[in-house]
This record gives C-alpha cells, structure tokens and sequence, in this order.
C-alpha cells in the first residue's frame, strides 16, 4: 500500500479478497498441489493429506457424545466474475462482506463506476490484515493502541490474583513478552511503543501492575540480560525486533525467489547497492517516535 495516502501520481487501487473459511470448499487436489510446491517432503504431504480427508465428527447431546461422521467438502458458488477462474480452480469462495477495494487517485466518476460494477465497499486505511494494520507508510504510535491496550488488559486480569514475583515473571516471558512478536516481525516498532511497553512488564514485574517510582531493584537492561549473565531471562524488544526484520534484509542481499523481493528490487532499491545500506542502516539505526 505504498504512497496510498497520496493524491497525487497514476490512480490506481487495490482490492481486498476476503476468503470464506476453507475447509468447506477448497479441492484437496489443490492443496496437495500447493504443499509440494512449498517443498515438503512427500511423507508428510501424505500426513496432511490423511489428517484433512479423514476428519470425523460427532454430535454431543446431554452431555454424551453421539456417533461420528465424516466430513464432506461443500460444493463452490461463484459469486463474481473475475473470480470464476480462481473458484473453480481452487473451491476457495471470496467472501463479500469482508472484502475491501481502496483507491489512490482515483476521480469521483471513476470511483463511483468501479463500485457500481464490483460487490466491494470502499475501504480506508490502515486496516487490519492478517493480525496488523496494513499501512500506506511506516508505523506509528497510534497504529498500536490495539497493542498497547491488549498488555493493559492482561495486567488489569491478574493485579486482583496473589501472584508472586516468579508467577509475575512467567506471566511476563511467556505472555506479555510475546504478544509484539508478530508486529515486530514485520514492522520497525516506534521507540515509544518500545518504551512503554517495557514500562508495562517493568511495572507489572517490581508493583503488580502499578507505576510506582523507584521500586525496580535493578535496572531493566540488567533484567533483559539471559539468566547465566546474571538477568532474568526476559528478551530486550528492540534486540528482537532488529533480529526478526534482519532475516527481511537477509532475503534481499541473497534475492530469495519471493515477489515481495521483486518488488523490493524494482520499485524501491532499483537495482542500486547503496538502497541496501540504507536499508541495512533502518534496522540497525534509529527509531521512529512518531
């Protein structure tokens, strides 16, 4: 979605296909299909296959359960056009309401002719895709109050529960510590998101959840330390956030066959050495705390 903010260059827009949940529909063909093309080795193609094509089930009633009965594949409906060749290969079935077409630079006329002709509404950005925001340009503070507010939520659960500090501080390494992995996956996390959410696990480890000056024993770089160098164990967010995006950079210098690399090459570096650097350069170099 990049420079989809702005309103000026060729119009051009970009859809969102929701897919109905696909065990009812998609060919198993299909499937089998696309897991040797992943790479997987034929014994364990041949264990997926077996698990989905041998699925039964029963019907609990009163509390017992109730013979078992296999599952069937439903038939797919085709409900556009442009989606006819997809359906049929596949038996994946876009789902309407869910699905989204958003416009950069698009006229009134032109916009309003588009949705005429397509069952989509017109999406804004950002927008939740596949558990992040899908964004036009980098991420910003705003864009992870989701995050921010879900660590709230976790800690408001458990100030009312008489946990000790080990039970804080397995809380912290096995849930709070975890629930930004998948954004810092695949974004640069603005340093004040960093700083408060290491403000939340530092509050909830040394207070039970409150902020209360002065009563960490130590500082926090020395708690993000591994537990033979004298720390607790507890991973430092912007070391894994720098280390989860250097495997993206890693896929770029060795231009791993993918079509976000391609694109990568094509519309942002452009064949140009120096676009890596830079690159190399966001990662391991300042944030953003916008």
């Amino acid at each position: 979605m990049h420079n989809y903010h702005r309103n000026v260059g060729e119009p051009k827009c970009a859809l969102k296909v929701d897919i109905q949940k696909a065990y009812d529909t998609v060919d198993w063909g299909f499937l089998n299909h696309i897991l040797c093309c992943f790479g997987l080795p034929d014994l364990m193609v041949n264990w997926i296959m077996t698990f989905i094509s041998t699925v039964s089930y029963s019907i609990c009633l009163n509390g017992e359960l109730h013979g078992y009965f296999r599952g069937k594949r439903g038939s797919a409906t085709c409900l556009m056009r442009s989606m006819d060749d997809f359906s049929k290969m596949s038996g994946l079935v876009p789902s309407l309401p869910k699905s989204t077409i958003f416009f950069c630079n698009v006229g009134n006329d032109t916009k309003a002719a588009i949705l005429n002709r397509l069952p989509f509404k017109e999406g804004n950005l950002p927008v939740k895709y596949l558990g992040v925001p899908l964004l036009s340009s980098g991420l910003r503070y705003r864009d992870c109050h989701p995050l921010l507010e879900a660590v709230d939520n976790h800690i408001s659960s458990w100030r009312n529960k008489s946990l000790s500090f080990v039970g804080r501080l397995q809380l912290i390494l096995s849930v709070l510590s975890s629930m930004h992995i998948y954004r810092a996956s695949v974004f640069l996390l603005p340093a004040r998101v960093v700083n408060e959410l290491e403000a939340k696990m530092r509050g909830f480890l040394w207070s039970q959840g409150k902020r209360v000056k002065g009563a960490a024993k130590v500082s926090w770089n020395v708690v993000c330390r591994p537990k033979g160098e004298g720390g607790l164990g507890i991973r430092c967010i912007t070391d894994m956030n720098r280390a989860l995006l250097a495997k993206h950079v890693w896929s770029i210098l060795t231009r791993r066959s993918s079509l976000w690399v391609d694109w990568i090459y094509t519309y942002r570096l452009k064949n140009r050495t120096s676009g890596i650097a830079k690159l190399m350069s966001l990662v391991v170099g300042a944030r953003g705390t916008s």
